[in-house]
C-alpha cells in the first residue's frame, strides 16, 4: 500500500503514469480517494501499537 500526496488529481495522473504505467511489471493497481480529512499525520494510533506488540 502507497499513501500519496500531491495537489491535484491531474498531478496524481501524471504521477501514476510516470511511475505506473511505464513499469512493465506493475500488471494493475487501484486508486482509492480520500476526500476528507480524517488524519493529518502517519501516525498510528496508539492502540494499533500496542496490537503489534
Amino acid at each position: 500500500m502507497l499513501i500519496i500526496v500531491v495537489p491535484s488529481m491531474k498531478d496524481y495522473e501524471i504521477l501514476t503514469r510516470k511511475i505506473f504505467y511505464s513499469n512493465k511489471n506493475i500488471k494493475h493497481f487501484r486508486t482509492m480517494v480520500n476526500m476528507d480529512i480524517l488524519k493529518s499525520n502517519l501516525e498510528l494510533p496508539s492502540e494499533i501499537l500496542q496490537q503489534l506488540e
